[in-house]
């Protein structure tokens, strides 16, 4: 009775695939356009996964789930731990990686559904994929500006970072 559970549990599941495959994809092709891919079809998603939601159907509402989770957000979360470690130094890459992962988790996971409780008596699921979309596009604008990271060699002393050390210590 529970479609929910039911369709989040079959999307992990695939999911255990989906994440090692686009990891690896990652490797070879580069965090950027697997990132601002997986961002884009998120926030393209966000419409047609309410609009199957509201029709109630079991199966519909698996499959939006399924594209969703073992699709877009498996492309984002793949590519998110590497690529977060490789645009700091090697002196400050815990604390940046934990920084910046912890502070958008934050913005994008904390306040989310307290936002979308506010707007869905505003506008319904159609406001809520809005915001989900904008979100997207954020993310797509902030992955644009940064560094590609995936033939970073990590171990290499950033310049920038030594001068910053030197100059406090």
């Amino acid at each position: 009775q529970n479609i929910g559970l039911l369709a989040v549990s079959i999307a992990a599941l695939i999911e255990i695939f989906t994440i090692p495959a686009f990891g690896s994809l990652s490797d070879r092709v580069g965090r950027k356009p697997i990132l601002i891919g997986g961002a884009a079809l998120l926030g393209i998603w966000a419409f047609p996964f309410f609009g199957l939601l509201n029709t109630k159907s079991t199966v519909l509402i698996i499959l939006a789930t399924i594209v969703g989770l073992s699709i877009a957000h498996a492309a984002v979360y793949a590519v998110q731990g590497s690529f977060y470690a490789e645009l700091f130094g090697t002196r400050v890459r815990y604390s940046g990686a934990s920084v910046s992962y912890q502070v958008s988790g934050i913005f994008g996971g904390a306040l989310a559904p307290l936002i979308a409780t506010w707007l869905y008596p505003q506008g319904g699921t159609t406001l809520i994929a809005v915001y989900v979309a904008a979100l997207c596009a954020l993310s797509i604008v902030c992955y644009a500006l940064a560094a590609e990271t995936y033939r970073k060699d990590i171990y290499a002393e950033d310049p920038q970072e030594r001068r910053l050390v030197t100059e406090q210590g």
